[in-house]
This record gives structure tokens, sequence and C-alpha cells, in this order.
């Protein structure tokens, strides 16, 4: 972009506006989060299973079918709707938490994971080895990688060929 022919005020202009149109983008993805977080918090209130013991499901089960967004993440939205955050204070800790992690080296597990068994030697010393994964822990998690792609395909469609699709699963 050469803006070397372009007059002082024609570059304040464009700054201006441009700098205008960012904050009215900002005002708007506050407001978006606000929404969300609205939907997300009723979501959340019909399935607490305290108040409702006949939910269908719980509150992570629902983004994980409903709404593909982190658990953590959802209670942050939830949070800038209540009010009790704003979209910078939510912004600026992400900031923080991922500087942290980058920065920070990875320190060795203190635990076993649930996905690790313990074989005793001849000298009596545990040793960790992974879990051989099962037939059915493989066929879950292939089933799982194919909803994931079929969802991602199904929200690229238009309307008329949802319905087909639709129609065809019933």
């Amino acid at each position: 972009m050469d803006l070397s022919t372009t007059s002082l005020e024609q570059l304040g202009t464009f700054a201006h506006g441009h700098y205008k149109a960012g904050e009215k983008a900002r005002d708007r993805a506050e407001q978006q989060m606000i929404s969300a977080g609205l939907y997300l918090k009723e979501a959340k209130d019909r399935l607490d299973l305290r108040k409702n013991p006949n939910a269908p499901m719980n509150f992570a089960q629902f983004l994980l079918h409903h709404c593909p967004i982190g658990k953590s993440r959802a209670y942050e939205v939830i949070s800038i709707a209540d009010g009790r955050k704003t979209l910078e204070e939510v912004q600026q800790a992400t900031t923080e938490r991922s500087q942290k992690m980058r920065s920070t080296p990875p320190e060795e597990p203190t635990f076993r994971y649930a996905t690790e068994t313990t074989e005793r030697t001849q000298d009596g010393i545990g040793h960790s080895q992974p879990k051989p994964k099962t037939f059915l822990d493989k066929a879950q998690a292939a089933h799982d990688a194919l909803v994931k792609e079929i969802i991602a395909l199904v929200k690229k469609q238009d309307t008329t060929t949802l319905l087909n699709i639709k129609e065809l699963l019933q």
C-alpha cells in the first residue's frame, strides 16, 4: 500500500475512521460475549442437577454436544454476562496465563495418569508403562473424529441441503 501521495488530511481522516470502526467492533464484541453468556447461563441453570434431577445431561455434556466451547471459557463468558468481569479483564487474564505457560518449563508429573499401569520388577521398583489401547478405545476415538468431521461439514451447508440431510437421517 503506497500512501506517499495521500495528503495529511486524508491520512488523518482514514486513520480516525479505522480507529472508530475498531472501537465499534470492540463494543460489538463485548455485546456478543454478553449475549453468549446469557444463553450459556440459561442452559446451565436448566441443566443444574441440584435444581432439576431429571435433566437429560450436565453442563459439560451440553457444551460437548451442543456448544463446542471449553468449560473454562464458558464460565468466563458467563462471568462477562453477569457483570462480574469485563471482556478486557478476561482477555488480560488469558494473555497472562498463556505467557506464563510459555515461559515456564514443563515439570515432571508427580502422579500417575489413569491410562498407566505399574509393573513390579524383581528388585521391587515400580515402572510405569502406558496401558495399551483397547479395541473399544480405538473405535470410540474413530467415532468421535468422524462426528467432528461431519459436524464441520454440516456447518458449511445451506438451509436446503440441511433439510435434505435431515430428511435422509429420518
